[in-house]
Parts: C-alpha cells; sequence; structure tokens
C-alpha cells in the first residue's frame, strides 16, 4: 500500500522567501524513508527559525523548529 507523507513549512515572510509551504510525497509502506525539498531563500543576515509540521495521511503525526543563520 501507498502512504501519504505531508510537510508543511512555516516561517515569516519578513525573514524568508519560500516557493511553496506544502508539499506531499507518496511512499511505499514498506519504505522508511522518503525526501521532501524546499527551496528557502532568507531576506535577511542573522538567525531565523523555520518551523516544519509533518502529516501522514492528512494526520499530524510531528513537528520540528530549525534555527538557520543567514550570512
Amino acid at each position: 500500500s501507498v502512504v501519504k507523507i505531508g510537510a508543511h513549512l512555516s516561517v515569516s515572510d519578513q525573514e524568508f522567501e519560500l516557493t511553496q509551504k506544502s508539499k506531499v510525497v507518496e511512499m511505499p509502506s514498506s519504505s522508511h524513508r522518503s525526501t521532501i525539498v524546499f527551496t528557502v531563500t532568507a531576506k535577511k543576515e542573522g538567525i531565523n527559525l523555520i518551523e516544519i509540521d509533518f502529516f501522514q495521511d492528512s494526520r499530524y503525526v510531528g513537528g520540528t523548529q530549525i534555527k538557520v543563520e543567514a550570512h
């Protein structure tokens, strides 16, 4: 069977520019890994926060925050 894994990116519009906030990948249920790639460009220098929420078959399964430093 196929599992849909989704990711939603939350960023400040003042700090980042991105082309897409949400993406979904379909993968076999026997698979343990998949890749979702977002293109994010910092608008200003300094430390900024990116938040990512993960979904499986439209159900929230977790999230993480990533601090990035733009030069």
